[in-house]
């Protein structure tokens, strides 16, 4: 009888723990897949000077941003994705130099970190 009864209170406290230890120790996850709404970084020309005024574009963006004088730009996306491509244009004329439009492939690995180097006219 105290076999038993050692046995049945034993089974208790393990089916008690269990949902703790699985919590813990033994709980599958999805593959962590970063999406990404905005890209960052710069624009500089072929000397790697910063270029102020650039317009930067994406075929989803609703609104386009503009480098500051660092080159400095952030574009906010509309919607999540892995990767997608963006547009450097200079729309200010002579004011700072004139200089070719580039579409630049962003991924994952450089959303933070944009490098835009353009070529001058």
């Amino acid at each position: 009888m105290k076999r038993g009864l050692k046995n049945i209170c034993l089974s208790i406290l393990g089916f008690s723990a269990a949902p703790i230890l699985t919590a813990c120790y033994g709980v599958e996850y999805e593959e962590y897949s970063p999406t990404f709404n905005s890209a960052e970084g710069y624009v500089v020309d072929s000397d790697l000077n910063p270029i102020e005024n650039i317009r930067i574009s994406a075929a989803d963006v609703s609104e386009p941003t503009f480098t500051d004088k660092d080159g400095h730009f952030r574009l906010q996306f509309n919607d999540f994705r892995h990767e997608r491509t963006i547009t450097a244009k200079d729309v200010d004329g002579a004011e700072n130099g004139e200089f070719e439009n580039k579409s630049v492939r962003v991924t994952a690995s450089n959303y933070n970190n944009v490098s835009v180097i353009l070529d001058e006219k």
